[in-house]
């Protein structure tokens, strides 16, 4: 194992030359960054639709014509003299009329502007008269583990009832930028696709949607769709993205309703929203209703005193327990929510505030576990909040506070501010701090844990260019939590730590050092339940660049130390090599091999690794143990508006004979998948 890692790190520091890099590429890294946290800390969904919001984000990019300087900042990649340069041409000379104008300004070149053309766009001048256009998206994907689960045998005890295959089919058309119609359907692997004698997915949501930039109505759904506001006490569902190693800031900041093709069964809201604007205010109002699983028991011998003890979020109905337990509990959520922007010539921001009610046609009852006794045993929930966000000179402050109404009454509070500092970098401080009674029903604020009753903690963060071929982002956030929490069955205490530093000495060529240290405090049966310090770190070295403009290199090494007082130190090491080759002439076919070596003491030093997939899908899964990962993936474009997708991966465990717990057991030490993904584009103008 020490000469695989030797050869890794020799590699990693190999000089090449320039690489073609493409856009999505530096979408991927944020991406692969904000997932590998969210899996180490256990709020990754077991599906990954987490994608789903994530490219509904990257869609969201900031005109240059009319951001702000605040705006413009929140991308984390502009200098504040570069900033300025843009609202000054901006003012001096009008509208810009592509993003390639940008060329034309002091310090921008090739190489960054290629990077921001992935977060940033510039809308046509409104008294151009556009033609109508139709746009749409059509995408199909079928993937199949090849080696059989125990749940499908006879023999099972609580046997699949489908078939060993997964569907989904995400479609999308547009006109005219305004108006959209959108559906979904999925079924996982092992639920049954025939039910109520129609042959449909196991899943089915959609949505009509209204979007215009203009005063009065400015935003309408019917359908499926998610909330955002504020910096999320109040309501926020979907993707969270909480802070990563590639931007300190805390903001959050998306439109306060947007549909979703998102095939998530759980974390969405479903019904009508809307927004109207005037000028620089702003009001929504929304109504959902949704159907969600749950697990159901008797508090008393009664048989009509039924509580809810966890809202399932894995939306499986693979066995007839998960069938019979499907959709078995209504949520209702409304309310509404305003705000007021202001812009003066040394200060400007908005102000808001909301209310919305959260109902379940079952009441909650948490007592069954400890630590839980602090959230609402109630079917309603009430909350009221009110964020600002104000900026002046280099100053941008932001926070919420939000106040719950159930059976006890709760206090959030979230505040933070970044500080443009000199020579383009950043300084981020925020502090939050989550009454005992705070419980997130349709709320994602950022926090440590999914569910942060009774945090409070300090974030601290910096981004700064300590050289012209240098990025430096370092993070530190302490917390404690006031009660018990399910690792630990007393107050507790606990910290995060991210370094990551960027060299790239040619253009399209990158070496990167990540180094994440977490530690908690926890109590075990084992150790009298006395508060011991659990520790994990993780350093990571990767690099990427190409010999050539069609092919693409990109290899790490990772290495991962965990120690729990008293207890015998885990260690682990993950080394892996990615090849992307383009063939441009030859129906535009990219293929990428990706390979891998991992060797974990135990489960304690496991590994999430990020992996390349097709479209609309990210991949992290988790390896323990020891083994080898193959990937190959190879699309197709026949023609300009047609795509094909073949995806294949192999894990082959060195250690073991089963793998897997369960239904989910397999016999042997061979693990496969196959996609499959047929992606078609619609575009049509008339006029």
């Amino acid at each position: 194992m020490g000469k695989f890692a030797l050869l890794l790190v020799l590699m990693a520091f190999l000089v090449v030359k320039r690489v073609k890099a493409q856009e999505e590429n530096v979408l991927e890294e944020v991406v692969r960054d904000l997932l590998e946290d969210m899996a180490i800390d256990g709020r990754l969904s077991e599906n990954g639709d987490e994608a789903e919001d994530l490219y509904a984000i990257a869609d969201n990019k900031i005109d240059i014509n009319s951001a702000s300087a605040d705006e413009l900042r929140s991308l984390h990649v502009l200098k504040e003299a570069q900033i300025q340069s843009i609202i000054e041409e901006r003012n001096k000379m009008g509208a810009f009329t592509s993003v390639l104008d940008l060329l034309m300004l002091k310090d921008f070149d090739e190489w960054l502007v290629e990077r921001l053309r992935h977060f940033i766009k510039v809308e046509d001048e409104v008294d151009i008269v556009k033609p109508r256009k139709i746009k749409g998206e059509f995408v199909f994907r079928a993937s199949r583990q090849l080696q059989e689960s125990k749940g499908y045998t006879q023999g099972a005890k609580n046997p699949y009832l489908g078939k060993p295959i997964k569907l989904l089919s995400r479609n999308k058309i547009e006109i005219n930028e305004v108006y959209s119609l959108g559906f979904v359907s999925e079924s996982d692997a092992g639920e049954p696709i025939g039910r109520y004698g129609i042959r449909v997915t196991d899943f089915l949501s959609g949505y009509f949607a209204y979007k215009k930039n203009k005063n009065g109505l400015a935003r309408a759904v019917v359908g499926h769709y998610h909330a955002h506001v504020g910096q999320g006490l109040g309501l926020w569902t979907g993707f969270s993205a909480d802070n990563t190693s590639l931007q300190s800031s805390l903001d959050k900041n998306a439109e306060p309703i947007s549909p979703t093709l998102s095939a998530s069964e759980y974390g969405y809201l479903r019904g009508v929203a809307g927004t109207l604007v005037h000028n620089k205010s702003y009001f929504t109002l929304f109504m959902s209703h949704t159907d969600n699983d749950a697990s159901i028991f008797r508090r008393e011998a009664d048989s009509s005193n039924v509580w809810i003890q966890t809202i399932q979020a894995d939306g499986y109905h693979r066995t007839k327990t998960e069938i019979e337990g499907r959709n078995n509990v209504s949520l209702m959520v409304g309310g509404g929510y305003a705000s007021q922007g202001f812009n003066g010539e040394r200060i400007g921001g908005k102000v808001g505030i909301g209310l919305n009610k959260w109902h379940s046609s079952k009441a909650l009852y948490n007592e069954d576990k400890l630590y839980r006794i602090n959230y609402p045993n109630t079917d309603d929930i009430v909350t009221i909040h009110a964020d600002h966000r104000i900026m002046f000179s280099r100053v941008k402050m932001y926070g919420e506070v939000a106040y719950q109404i159930s059976e006890d009454k709760a206090l959030a509070v979230m505040q933070a501010m970044d500080l443009a500092l000199r020579g383009g970098s950043y300084l981020t401080i925020g502090y939050r701090s989550f009454g005992r009674h705070y419980y997130a029903a349709v709320q994602s604020p950022w926090s440590r844990w999914s569910q942060p009753s009774s945090e409070e903690g300090l974030y601290i963060g910096i981004q700064a260019s300590p050289h012209t071929d240098v990025t430096l982002l370092a993070s530190a956030n302490l917390y404690k939590n006031r009660w018990l929490t399910y690792k630990c069955q007393s107050p507790s205490s606990g910290y995060k730590f991210r370094i990551n530093l960027s060299y790239t000495p040619v253009k399209w060529n990158e070496i990167t050092l990540r180094v994440r240290m977490d530690g908690n405090e926890v109590t075990s049966a084992a150790a009298n339940y006395k508060l011991q310090q659990e520790k994990r770190v993780s350093y990571k070295i990767q690099y990427q660049s190409s010999p050539v403009d069609w092919v693409r290199f990109k290899g790490g090494i990772e290495i991962i130390h965990y120690r729990k007082e008293r207890e015998a130190s885990s260690d682990g090491v993950w080394l892996s090599q990615e090849i992307k080759i383009s063939f441009d002439k030859l129906c535009k076919m990219r293929a990428t091999l990706y390979m891998a070596h991992f060797d974990t003491d135990d489960y304690n030093s496991r590994v999430y690794a990020y992996m390349p997939d097709v479209l609309y899908t990210m991949s992290t899964p988790m390896f323990s143990g020891r083994g080898v990962v193959a990937m190959g993936q190879i699309s197709l474009n026949p023609h300009p508006d047609l795509s094909l997708a073949l995806r294949i991966k192999h894990v082959r465990y060195l250690d073991r004979d089963k793998i897997g717990t369960g239904n989910e057991e397999v016999d042997g030490s061979r693990k496969s998948e196959v996609k499959l993904q047929l992606r078609y584009k619609l575009f049509h103008r008339f006029g």
